[in-house]
């Protein structure tokens, strides 16, 4: 999809990070934009923005499947059958299994694999029907790579990444690309909103917030840019940033290092390092 002007491109997550930077990246493009956050104050700041763009917003929360099926007909509505779908919106929290609960675990599946699910039923025939069209799903380095304290996270964005590259298949000589995004380090502000459940002290939590967010190396514009060139050159795979080179890298070519790799990782890792304490 080389040409990108005159498009229509939906996008979750659009309330900030790299939701926020594809929004502001496409409309550039002369994209119209149909944007979706479940915090609609974020997605006002969004819109304010994007002055001088085609855009609409929609507050919405993507693990209601009649909300996205609804939501899929109100764009179809305002501005015809779309041509790119971002599947963005994602969640985090952070914890060993055996303290984590339940309540957040089935928090990061609703949302990270039942959102992607729910969206891309339901917007699907309206690729299908055009010339040629863009999934775009959301992974994650750790969709490559299980993480110390990251078991819950990982299980949804390796479920995001098989889902794709299922579809992917299936997809095969139809006018859908499907493309995985596996970012790794990005301030995306995720962090912020993340739960955490190592069961420490609220200032020993926000102490190790701070020190995860210094080591993030890419910003949701660079992230947005990948993004964006792998849409354009329907790349079934795109990696964000050097750490998610390496994770990559290290997953398929060399797995015997992956221990050792996870055992620096989780010693970098300031919420490990405070359980220890």
């Amino acid at each position: 999809m080389r040409i990108l002007t005159d498009k229509t491109a939906v996008i979750t997550g659009a309330g900030g990070g790299m939701g926020r930077a594809l929004a502001l990246t496409l409309a550039k493009e002369g994209v119209r934009l149909a944007l979706a956050d479940q915090n609609s104050s974020a997605l006002k700041e969004t819109l304010s923005l994007l002055k001088g763009s085609v855009v609409r917003t929609w507050t919405l929360d993507v693990t209601n499947r009649k909300a996205v099926e609804k939501f899929a007909a109100q764009v179809k509505r305002a501005f015809g059958p779309v041509d790119i779908v971002i599947n963005n919106a994602g969640v985090n929290s952070w914890g060993r299994v055996a303290d984590t609960k339940y309540e957040t675990l089935e928090w990061m599946i609703n949302v990270n694999v039942w959102g992607t699910i729910y969206m891309t039923k339901a917007f699907l025939p309206q690729l299908l029907s055009r010339k040629e069209s863009s999934l775009v799903n959301i992974s994650s380095a750790l969709g490559l790579m299980g993480f110390y304290g990251q078991a819950g996270y990982s299980a949804s964005k390796f479920a995001v990444r098989g889902f794709s590259e299922g579809l992917k298949h299936e997809l095969a000589g139809s006018p859908v690309s499907v493309t995985v995004v596996y970012p790794g380090g990005v301030r995306t502000g995720i962090h912020q909103r993340s739960r955490n459940e190592y069961g420490l002290s609220s200032k020993a939590k926000e102490t190790g917030r701070k020190e995860m967010e210094a080591g993030l190396k890419s910003t949701p514009q660079q992230a947005a840019e990948a993004i964006v060139k792998g849409i354009r050159s329907k790349k079934s795979k795109v990696l964000v940033g050097r750490d998610a080179v390496v994770i990559d890298l290290v997953s398929r070519f060399v797995p015997c290092l992956s221990g050792l790799y996870m055992s620096l990782a989780k010693k970098k890792d300031p919420f490990w390092k405070r359980v220890q304490k």
